[in-house]
C-alpha cells in the first residue's frame, strides 16, 4: 500500500502527497476539513478527517469483528489529547449498543491532523447483575440494564429507548 494520496479541495485535485506532507498541510491549516482524499482501499474520495482509515483497519471493520466475538457494547476512545475536535469529544464517555454505535469518523469531525477516535469493547449487560455490577432501570423506559461497577457515573444509551441515561453511583 503506497504512503502517498491523491487530495481534492473545492472540485480541485491534486497530489498525490505523502502522510508527512499532509500532516503538515492539516498543522499549518492549510488543508481544510472538508477536504477529502482518495481512498486506496476502495477508490472513493472521503473526509480528510478519515485519512489514517486508509492505512489501519476502518473503524467499521472493527466494529463489526467485535460484533463477531459476541459482544454486544462498545464505547468510542479518542486521542485524548487537544487535537481532538468537539464532535469526537462528545462522542467519548458514553456506552453504545453494539448496532447504534456512532459513525467514526462522525460527519462533523475536525480533528487535526486527523479522526484518532475507534471503537473499543465493553462491558454492559440486560441480563444477570453479578457483585461487582450495577443494576439499575432506564428512567425513561424501565428496561433493566447492568454495567460493570467502573461504569458508574458514565452515560449510556438504553438500549431499547436509545435515550442517554447516566449509571448510578
Amino acid at each position: 500500500m503506497s504512503e502517498k494520496r491523491k487530495i481534492r479541495t473545492g472540485g480541485v485535485e491534486s497530489g498525490p502527497f505523502s502522510l508527512r506532507q499532509l500532516m503538515c498541510q492539516r498543522e499549518c491549516g492549510e488543508l481544510p476539513d472538508t477536504a477529502e482524499f482518495l481512498a486506496e482501499r476502495d477508490g472513493k474520495w472521503k473526509r480528510i478527517t478519515g485519512l489514517m482509515c486508509d492505512f489501519e483497519v476502518y473503524p467499521d471493520d472493527r466494529l463489526k469483528s467485535i460484533r463477531q466475538a459476541g459482544i454486544r457494547w462498545v464505547m468510542v476512545l479518542n486521542s485524548g489529547n487537544n487535537s481532538d475536535c468537539p464532535a469526537c469529544k462528545d462522542l467519548t464517555q458514553k456506552i453504545y449498543p453494539i448496532d447504534g454505535a456512532p459513525k467514526l469518523p462522525p460527519a462533523n469531525c475536525s480533528c487535526t491532523p486527523w479522526c484518532r477516535s475507534d471503537y473499543i469493547a465493553t462491558e454492559l449487560s440486560d441480563t444477570k447483575a453479578k457483585d461487582c455490577d450495577i443494576a439499575f432501570k432506564c428512567v425513561h423506559c424501565s428496561q433493566k440494564i447492568v454495567i460493570v461497577m467502573a461504569g458508574a457515573g458514565l452515560s449510556v444509551i438504553c438500549p431499547t429507548c436509545k435515550k442517554v441515561i447516566v449509571v448510578p453511583k
